[in-house]
């Protein structure tokens, strides 16, 4: 039923044909936060959209598996200690975990 439902939700907030450059995530607000970096000059669109459509990658990567998890737990709800197991569990999350802390203690 989770998976259904976020199906359906994917579907409806999925980016129009006619808007190939369509995310979900704000550009600008990827752009801002890119250039929050010293080191960094200009940055052109493309990287941009890219970087807005990898975060969209990875949210639905993580959904996807808070989902499987929850199936496996027989639960319905997804809750923040599900998604801190699926980050703590997988080592490709590792990168998080300093921000997960971060976030646990405020």
């Amino acid at each position: 039923m989770l998976e259904e439902e976020l199906d359906a939700d994917l579907q409806r907030e999925a980016p129009s044909k006619n808007k190939a450059k369509s995310t979900i995530f704000p550009e600008p607000r990827i752009k801002r936060i890119m250039l929050e970096n010293e080191e960094i000059g200009r940055i052109s669109a493309q990287s941009v959209t890219l970087l807005s459509k990898l975060c969209e990658v990875f949210g639905e990567e993580l959904i996807q598996k808070c989902v499987q998890k929850a199936k496996s737990e027989d639960k319905s709800v997804i809750k923040q200690d599900d998604l801190n197991s699926i980050l703590k569990e997988n080592p490709e999350y590792a990168f998080l975990k300093d921000k997960l802390d971060e976030i646990d203690a405020s």
